[in-house]
């Protein structure tokens, strides 16, 4: 245990590894950046024969030729893409 050289855990009085390892990368870190980033969950999803890829819950129509085909299918934030080939 960590304790095993004090009595009981609330009467130690050092610093803990945590705290030791914060402050020596503390010089090196850097800001966190100011602008948001937007998460993208891409995904291979099959054509329907009817002409439809599901993504998130919906149901979207595609081109015939690409029926029962695999597509990438991206999700933003705004707006859904898919796309053949990759």
């Amino acid at each position: 245990m960590a304790y095993d050289h004090c009595q009981s855990p609330g009467a130690c009085h050092h610093p803990s590894v945590v705290d030791e390892h914060f402050t020596e990368e503390k010089p090196h870190r850097r800001p966190l950046p100011t602008h948001s980033s937007d998460a993208v969950l891409t995904v291979e999803r099959r054509i329907s024969q009817e002409g439809l890829v599901a993504a998130g819950g919906n149901q979207y129509s595609v081109p015939d030729t690409t029926r029962r085909q695999t597509v990438e299918v991206q999700n933003h934030p705004a707006e859904v893409r898919i796309f053949e080939d990759g």
